[in-house]
């Protein structure tokens, strides 16, 4: 494995710089066709991402629904159990999703002079997607976590 930064990986920050502007305050705001542009040049078109990320989208609602119609149905056969979870392989993500029996969760903004409030939620769920590359892409990261960390020694360290 290589430890330098790949000319896909160069291009495509190039292009993600030319479309950022620094704000007040450290932030970097980037142009909305950011993505679309690193696109250019690939075997992948908009169309196709947004599809894929549409159908990731419904999965993970998919997934929510079939964890907690089954966690329902746990809850009501062992009155023991307050928690069930599921994961699930999609691409290169991992969907996790956690059904709790019952969940405190703040009642909302509390009108003037008012307390906050808590509420209790039954099936309660909780969703998340982790995404994960390939080995050698998790390998490209640490290498541009490398370089950023020892360039930025150079410039700062005085």
């Amino acid at each position: 494995m290589s430890d330098k930064i790949t000319d896909v990986q160069r291009k495509m920050a190039d292009t993600i710089k030319a479309n950022m502007k620094l704000e007040d305050g450290g932030t970097f705001d980037a142009a909305e066709k950011t993505f679309a542009d690193t696109l250019e040049g690939t075997e992948l078109d908009e169309k196709t991402v947004k599809a894929v990320h549409t159908h990731h989208a419904e999965f993970m609602a998919a997934a929510a629904l079939a964890t907690g119609e089954l966690a329902i149905e746990a809850f009501t056969d062992n009155k023991d159990l307050n928690r069930c979870t599921s994961s699930f392989r999609a691409g290169r993500s991992t969907v996790d999703v956690l059904v709790d029996r019952t969940r405190e969760v703040s009642g909302g903004p509390p009108k003037a002079g008012e307390k906050p409030t808590r509420v209790t939620k039954y099936g309660y769920i909780d969703i998340n997607s982790r995404q994960y590359g390939t080995k050698a892409s998790s390998g490209a990261l640490s290498r541009v976590k490398a370089k950023i960390s020892e360039e930025a020694k150079k410039a700062l360290q005085g």
